[in-house]
């Protein structure tokens, strides 16, 4: 137990973000097939509001616990999901179009292109996360 905790503890921050990143999996799946054969709405809107409501649902979580940035006022959290929202839908765009130049139009194999774009994906925003949106104030 006590390897655990500290397995736990050196990787903290990483642990968390893949917890925090299943339950923002569940958040969208469950929204946009509520929409889609619930609603009855089409995929691609379906999609749309679903990729939205995720977003939005992963932000606090990531703000909070994962990067614990305690940049506060309103302004201080528009920028923080200004950027974040910013950088998901780019790079949401991004696997879009690696995946249709890879597998549409190169034919290469789609569950292996996506695999890679999703991992590709997740390593990005935690990147991109870390160290720009939620960086943490330097000491002077």
């Amino acid at each position: 137990m006590k390897t655990l905790m500290e397995l736990y503890n050196k990787h903290r921050e990483i642990i968390l973000y893949l917890i925090v990143g299943g339950l923002t999996t569940l958040v969208n799946a469950i929204v946009h097939f509520s929409l889609s054969m619930g609603a009855g709405l089409g995929a691609g809107l379906s999609n749309a509001i679903a990729n939205a409501v995720a977003i939005t649902f992963a932000f606090f979580p990531n703000k909070l616990l994962v990067f614990g940035s305690k940049d506060a006022g309103k302004v201080g959290v528009l920028r923080e999901f200004t950027l974040f929202a910013s950088s998901r839908v780019a790079f949401l765009f991004t696997s879009a179009g690696i995946m249709l130049v890879f597998v549409d139009f190169l034919g290469f194999n789609e569950i292996v292109l996506f695999i890679i774009t999703q991992v590709f994906v997740i390593v990005a925003n935690y990147v991109v996360s870390k160290w720009l949106i939620f960086k943490k104030a330097k000491k002077k």
